[in-house]
């Protein structure tokens, strides 16, 4: 392809601002690359179009890198803000599971504890009220006589007689049961008394325990939130430093490339000036004694062992050498046979 062809081609592209990042910094290398070889086969016009064009698509891209990298920035510190909250979700939805294990094992502890309370309750209460509620275990030596007296009574046929140590029996049976059941009662209510007061310790202790438990529990949680929010702080925080610098680093480019073209746009082209004639003290020379008018004289130049002297059409006019034993610095001139000398 041909350079006015690319150029044409290149030409069409006006709207680089709907073009992506990829898009433009291809373009921009086709222009260089257009620039380039349009400088090189000599083609200034063309050259500075796309130098031109250059310079607008650089604006451009510089504009869009930094966009998006602000785009992306703000992605990046949404994306890792959105870490944090779904990390201390999964933190809550964890606690809140471990707790309501802990909770339930707990309230099956209690309920345990609970039963079997309740079951050494009912041994007491079986063991001193409902078990032989009304039996004597160690009836009284007045009982037995008495039981005696109706055997021999029943025995001899005095049915009478028998019958009213009957009733005496029954009514020293009925008052000496009683007292065995007050006894009981008394006895029952101090165990009871010690089983409640066990009881009460047995609760306290586990209690205690899952205090302890929960606060332990609790703690360990809270340490876990802490150390997640550090963690994401200097993750964000570093995060940030590092945006902070590429983004500077992108402007300070843009900032270069804009100076770049301010500089290039003020560029005032500065002819090189030429230098007066330079004025022949004298010349002596046995293979040339031409005489050489210090009007014509435009230039000399020194080179290792020889001078060149031209005129003002440039053309060289005479060429001599240095005697290196007497010329030895630009202060000795005037010292020994007279040579070329310019001033």
């Amino acid at each position: 392809m041909s350079n006015s062809s690319s150029f044409s081609n290149l030409k069409n592209k006006t709207s680089y601002n709907n073009l992506t990042i990829e898009e433009l910094q291809e373009t921009l290398e086709m222009y260089k690359n257009l620039e380039k070889k349009c400088s090189e086969e000599e083609k200034y016009i063309e050259a500075d179009i796309a130098y031109k064009k250059i310079n607008e698509i650089q604006k451009i891209l510089d504009k869009k890198n930094i966009k998006e990298t602000q785009s992306r920035h703000l992605y990046e510190i949404t994306a890792l803000e959105m870490n944090q909250k779904n990390e201390i979700s999964n933190l809550i939805n964890e606690k809140d599971k471990n707790y309501y294990q802990l909770k339930n094992k707990y309230e099956e502890e209690k309920k345990k504890l609970e039963e079997n309370q309740n079951k050494e309750i009912e041994n007491l209460r079986e063991l001193y009220i409902n078990k032989n509620e009304n039996k004597i275990f160690n009836p009284s030596r007045e009982i037995a006589n008495l039981q005696k007296q109706i055997e021999i009574c029943a025995k001899n046929k005095e049915y009478l007689k028998a019958n009213e140590f009957k009733f005496e029996l029954n009514n020293k049976i009925k008052t000496e049961s009683e007292k065995v059941n007050k006894y009981k009662i008394e006895k029952f209510n101090k165990e009871m008394e010690k089983l409640n007061i066990k009881h009460i310790n047995e609760r306290k202790i586990l209690d205690n325990r899952y205090n302890q438990i929960f606060l332990s529990f609790q703690k360990n949680n809270s340490n876990n939130f802490e150390k997640v929010q550090i963690k994401f702080r200097n993750r964000i925080r570093e995060l940030e430093n590092k945006q902070k610098n590429e983004l500077l680093k992108l402007k300070n480019i843009a900032e270069e490339n804009e100076k770049g073209i301010k500089r290039n746009k003020n560029y005032k082209f500065k002819p090189i000036e030429s230098s007066p004639p330079k004025k022949i003290i004298s010349y002596n020379n046995n293979n040339n004694n031409n005489n050489i008018n210090n009007n014509e004289l435009i230039k000399s130049i020194e080179k290792k062992d020889k001078i060149h002297i031209f005129d003002n059409n440039n053309k060289k006019i005479l060429s001599a050498k240095k005697d290196k034993k007497n010329i030895k610095n630009k202060n000795n001139l005037n010292k020994g046979p007279k040579r070329n000398v310019f001033k």
